[in-house]
C-alpha cells in the first residue's frame, strides 16, 4: 500500500484485510490467575476461552500471541517484556482484546515492537504504558510501539512513551536503496480514539546512504480512517530523515492522510520537531506537531507550544512547511477554536533555493481560527535564493477566516547569499480569500537580507495579500506595530519593503471600522524603495482597497507614511496623512487630522486595541444610520454615544 496522495513513494506498514463485521463480545468467562516469571503465560493465553479475563502481576517474559477475544488484566499491574526478540504482543485475527494496568516493553519487530496487531477488531489500552519498544528495518520500519491495522484502537489513560521506529538502509539492492519510518510511538490503519492519554518522546527515523529518506508521525501515523483526541498529550516526539537524494519529514505530533474525520480537543502538542536533510537532493519537512490530510477536521481548546521544524539540504534545495501545524482539509474548513499556538520555530537552509511558510500554521484547503492566538512564531529561510512567508498564518489558495483572534509577535526573515530574498506576510501570508473579524494583528516583524548584486524585498510587516482571485476583508480589527524591513548590498543590491501593516495586490480588500497603526517600513542598500507603511496597494491593478470608517494613521514610511498607491473611500473615515497614495476622500472622511489613539493594550474584550483618547475626532463621528456595524471589537454596543465612533474601538459611556 502507498501512504498518502502528496508522497507517492511512502511505504504502508499494513495489509489490508475485510473490513469488521458484526463482531460482538462472547459472554464473560472466570478470571484466570497467572504469576510471572513463576506461571507460563502464552500457555495460559493458549487455554483460555474466549471472552476471558487473565488477571497478571509480576513480569512476563517472552513473545505473546492472542489468538482470541481476551482480557490480559494487571492485579493490579504486571510488565509484559518481549526481551528484544520480536514483538512483545501479537495480536492475529479479528480479535476483541482489552489490555488494563499493563506495561508492555522490550518489542523489536519490523512492524509494532511493543504490540503488533495487523488485522481487523477491536483493541483498548486502559491505564496501559508502551514504552521502550522498537520497530526497525532496511527499507521500512513501522510502529516502534504499536502497529494496528484496520481495527479500531481505543486508548484511555494510558502512555506511549520512548518507542522508536528506524529504517536504515545501507545500499540499492533493497527498495532502490530507500528507507522509510512509519509511526515512532503508533501506526494505525483503522480508527483511533485517544483519552486523556500521552504520548511522548517517541522517534521515528530513516537513514538512506544513497537513495530517499521518509519519515512519517513521529508520535503517531494515521492510516484512512478517523482519529479522534480528546484531553490527552504529544510531547517531545522527534522526527529525523536523511538521505543522499532527498529527505521528507512528516508529522512530528501526528501525521494523518485520511479522508475520514479529525477531531482534537483539550490537547496540547509541545516540543515535537521534524527534521529532514539530504546531501545531493531536497530535503522537505512538514508540520511540526502536526501534518494532516482530511475530509473534515475541528480542533478546540488546544494548545502548541515550542514545537520545531527544520529542513536542510548542502546542494539541493529546502521547504520547511508548518511550524506547529500543516492542515490540508479537502471538505468544510478546518475549524480551529479557543486554542493558542506559542512559540514554533521554523527553518529552511539550502544550497539552492530555500522556502520557509507558515511560522504557526500553514494550510492548503479553507481554514477558520475563532478565540485562538498564533504567536511568537520564528520562521527563516537560508540560502542562495531565499523565501519566507506568513509569519503566523499561511493560507494558499482556499481561503482563511480569523475570529475574535490575535495573530502576534511573529517573524519572518529571508536570507540570500547570491540571489533574491524574499519575505512577506509577517502576521498572515494569503492568496485566497482572508477574513478577518474583530482580530488584532500586531508587533509582527519581516527581514529580507540579500547580499552581492541580489534583491531583498519584503512586504505586508502584518497581512500579505495576494492572488487574481478571492476577497480581503477586515472588519471591527486592528493592525498595530508591525513592521517590514528590507537590507542589500550597499554598492549593488536593490531593496524593497512596501506595506508596513497591509501589503495588498489584485484581489478586492476592504476594511470596515477598523484602526491601522504605527506599523512601518524600512530599508538600507545601494537602491531602496520604502513605501506604505500602513497599507500598499499596487498601482494601476484592479482590487483597490476600500475603507468604511476606518482609521489609518501614525504609521512611518519614506513614500506614503500612510498609504501607498490607490485607497478608495466609502465614507467617515480617517486618514492622518495621504501625500504617497491616491486617496479620493468623501466629505465625511476626515484628513490630515490626529487620531489622538492611545497605545496598543488591554482595553477588554479577548484581543488587544488602539482606545480612543479625550478629544479624538474619531468619537461621535458616524450618525446612527451610518453606522457600518452594531458592536466594537472587543463587543461594545454601537453607538455608546448619540454616533458612531471611527475604527475599531467605541469608547464607552
Amino acid at each position: 500500500m502507498v501512504w498518502g496522495r502528496r508522497v507517492a513513494t511512502a511505504v504502508a506498514a499494513f495489509a489490508a484485510v475485510a473490513a469488521l463485521v458484526g463482531v460482538m463480545a462472547p459472554a464473560a468467562s472466570a478470571a484466570i490467575h497467572v504469576h510471572c516469571p513463576g506461571q507460563d503465560l502464552q500457555n495460559k493465553i493458549g487455554s483460555a476461552t474466549p471472552g476471558s479475563t487473565l488477571l497478571i502481576t509480576g513480569t512476563c517474559h517472552g513473545n505473546f500471541q492472542v489468538a482470541q477475544d481476551l482480557t490480559l488484566q494487571g492485579d493490579p499491574s504486571a510488565t509484559l517484556d518481549g526481551d528484544d526478540t520480536g514483538s512483545t504482543l501479537t495480536i492475529t485475527g479479528t480479535r476483541i482484546v482489552h489490555l488494563i494496568g499493563l506495561t508492555i516493553t522490550g518489542g523489536v519487530a519490523a512492524s509494532g515492537g511493543g504490540i503488533n496487531r495487523p488485522s481487523d477488531g477491536v483493541l483498548t489500552l486502559r491505564r496501559v504504558t508502551v514504552d521502550y519498544n522498537l520497530g526497525f528495518g532496511q527499507s521500512l520500519a513501522s510502529g516502534g510501539g504499536i502497529d494496528s491495522g484496520t481495527g479500531s484502537l481505543k486508548l484511555t489513560a494510558s502512555k506511549v512513551l520512548h518507542n522508536r521506529a528506524v529504517a536504515m538502509n545501507s545500499g540499492t539492492t533493497v527498495a532502490m536503496g530507500r528507507a522509510t519510518a512509519n509511526g515512532g510511538g503508533i501506526a494505525a490503519q483503522g480508527k483511533v480514539t485517544l483519552v486523556g492519554s500521552t504520548i511522548g518522546s517517541n522517534r521515528a527515523a530513516a537513514r538512506s546512504a544513497d537513495a530517499e529518506a521518509m519519515v512519517f508521525g513521529a508520535g503517531i501515523l494515521m492510516g484512512d480512517a478517523p482519529l479522534e483526541v480528546s484531553s490527552s498529550n504529544f510531547k517531545r516526539n522527534s522526527g529525523y530523515a536523511k538521505g543522499k537524494v532527498g529527505g521528507s519529514a512528516l508529522g512530528g505530533g501526528v501525521f494523518v492522510n485520511s479522508l475520514s474525520s479529525l477531531s482534537i480537543e483539550k490537547s496540547t502538542f509541545t516540543g515535537n520537531s521534524m527534521t529532514a536533510t539530504s546531501s545531493t537532493g531536497g530535503a522537505s519537512a512538514f508540520g511540526a506537531g502536526f501534518d494532516g490530510e482530511f475530509s473534515t477536521g475541528t480542533m478546540s481548546g488546544s494548545r502548541f507550544t515550542d514545537n520545531v521544524l527544520s529542513a536542510s539540504s548542502s546542494s539541493g534545495s529546502a521547504t520547511a512547511q508548518g511550524g506547529a501545524i500543516n492542515a490540508l482539509p479537502e471538505g468544510p474548513p478546518f475549524s480551529i477554536a479557543g486554542s493558542r499556538i506559542l512559540g514554533s520555530t521554523l527553518s529552511a537552509s539550502a544550497g539552492t533555493v530555500a522556502y520557509a511558510v507558515g511560522g504557526g500554521i500553514s494550510a492548503s484547503g479553507p481554514v477558520s481560527l475563532t478565540r485562538s492566538v498564533v504567536a511568537g512564531s520564528t520562521l527563516s529561510a537560508h540560502g542562495p535564493s531565499a523565501s519566507a512567508a506568513g509569519g503566523g498564518i499561511r493560507e494558499d489558495i482556499e481561503s482563511v477566516s480569523v475570529t475574535r483572534s490575535t495573530i502576534e509577535g511573529n517573524h519572518v526573515s529571508a536570507t540570500a547569499t547570491s540571489s533574491n530574498a524574499t519575505a512577506s506576510g509577517g502576521g498572515i501570508s494569503s492568496e485566497g480569500s482572508t477574513a478577518l473579524v474583530s482580530t488584532t494583528v500586531s508587533r509582527n516583524t519581516l527581514k529580507a537580507t540579500a547580499h552581492g548584486s541580489g534583491t531583498a524585498t519584503s512586504d505586508g510587516g502584518g497581512l500579505y495579500f495576494f492572488g487574481e482571485s478571492g476577497q480581503q476583508s477586515a472588519v471591527n480589527s486592528t493592525i498595530s506595530n508591525n513592521v517590514a524591513a528590507a537590507t542589500s548590498s550597499s554598492t549593488s543590491g536593490t531593496s524593497m519593503a512596501q506595506g508596513g501593516g497591509i501589503w495588498a495586490d489584485i484581489v478586492q480588500t476592504s476594511l470596515t471600522n477598523s484602526t491601522l497603526a504605527r506599523n512601518g517600513v524600512h530599508a538600507a542598500g545601494h537602491s531602496v524603495k520604502i513605501e506604505g507603511g500602513g497599507v500598499w496597494a499596487e498601482p494601476g491593478e484592479p482590487g483597490t482597497p476600500m475603507l468604511q470608517a476606518t482609521i489609518l494613521a501614525l504609521n512611518t514610511a519614506k513614500l506614503g507614511a500612510d498609504c501607498h498607491g490607490k485607497i478608495a473611500s466609502a465614507g467617515h473615515n480617517l486618514v492622518r496623512k495621504t501625500k504617497g497614495c491616491t486617496f479620493a476622500a468623501k466629505t465625511n472622511d476626515k484628513v490630515h487630522v490626529d487620531p489622538k489613539l492611545g497605545p496598543l493594550r488591554d482595553n477588554g474584550g479577548p484581543t488587544q486595541t488602539d482606545a480612543l483618547l479625550s478629544g479624538s475626532p474619531a468619537l461621535d463621528a458616524i450618525p446612527p444610520k451610518a453606522c457600518a456595524v452594531t458592536v466594537d471589537q472587543r463587543g461594545v454596543p454601537r453607538p455608546q454615544h448619540r454616533r458612531c465612533d471611527i475604527g475599531a474601538y467605541e469608547q464607552r459611556a
